[in-house]
């Protein structure tokens, strides 16, 4: 299974994450707002703790792939 994949709109992102779901243990969306409009989250009931701990390992992930693909 693919660990990261890049869709046209907010819209195909979101039904392929749902496809996927049964796989999923925790969630946390981050998305930026259209102009004019905040930005905000949803989570899976996380903790700070959970949601900090998902942001981690979405850092740790993008840097090294980052790192490796030295695009």
């Amino acid at each position: 299974m693919k660990d990261a994949e890049h869709h046209d709109t907010p819209h195909d992102a979101l039904i392929k994450a749902l496809e996927r779901v049964d796989d999923m243990e925790s969630v946390l969306i981050i998305y930026e707002g259209k102009t004019g409009l905040k930005a905000g989250s949803f989570d899976s009931d996380l903790s700070v703790m959970g949601a900090i701990y998902l942001v981690e390992i979405f850092k740790h992930w993008l840097l090294s792939h980052a790192v490796d693909s030295k695009d």
